[in-house]
């Protein structure tokens, strides 16, 4: 945590992305909570626009590391993310890497969530109809995260370190999302 003017602490999150001030922590915070995605925010103007685009993974990857309170399911429980810390490239077991996940919590459930980007290049369908072979190994991909940490609840847990440390999980309902933006 970074303390700035003995105010609270900001979240790292991980890897490698700080809040640069109060007021960068104040928006984020403010814009996770909302239930929907405002269309006049202009960062939804920039995320339409790499759509179109078509660009790579990796750009789409970058957009949702600096706007995370676009990410799919972040608002969804109204405590928002735990400690307000969302991860970036994040190993689940020695197996899986999501390209985002977070724990979003009220008083009595804890819902670790992750999210697969896709580039919009890939189509989502074939000529034919069927869905592309792209969109089929991304959907199982989530599924295995799924099956993963359904089977192996406590070691998803032990993944979050210091961040679920002290607290009490078996108190809480313990729930697993994945979310695939194609």
């Amino acid at each position: 945590f970074n303390y700035v003017n003995n105010m609270r602490p900001y979240p790292r999150l991980h890897p490698g992305i700080e809040f640069e001030s109060r007021s960068d922590y104040d928006t984020f915070t403010l814009k996770r909570n909302r239930r929907r995605v405002d269309s006049c925010d202009p960062a939804f103007g920039k995320l339409r626009k790499l759509v179109q685009r078509k660009v790579k993974e990796a750009e789409m990857q970058f957009f949702f590391e600096e706007h995370p309170y676009l990410l799919p399911g972040i608002g969804i429980l109204h405590h928002g993310p735990f400690e307000g810390v969302v991860a970036t490239k994040f190993q689940l077991g020695n197996a899986y890497e999501t390209d985002f996940a977070f724990i979003a919590s009220t008083s009595q459930t804890l819902q670790i969530s992750c999210v697969e980007i896709e580039s919009p290049k890939k189509p989502l369908f074939r000529k034919d109809g069927a869905f592309s072979r792209d969109y089929l190994d991304a959907k199982q991909q989530i599924t295995d995260w799924l099956f993963w940490a359904h089977h192996n609840v406590r070691q998803a847990l032990d993944c979050w370190g210091y961040l679920l440390k002290d607290i009490k999980t078996r108190f809480y309902t313990i729930e697993f999302r994945a979310y695939l933006v194609f």
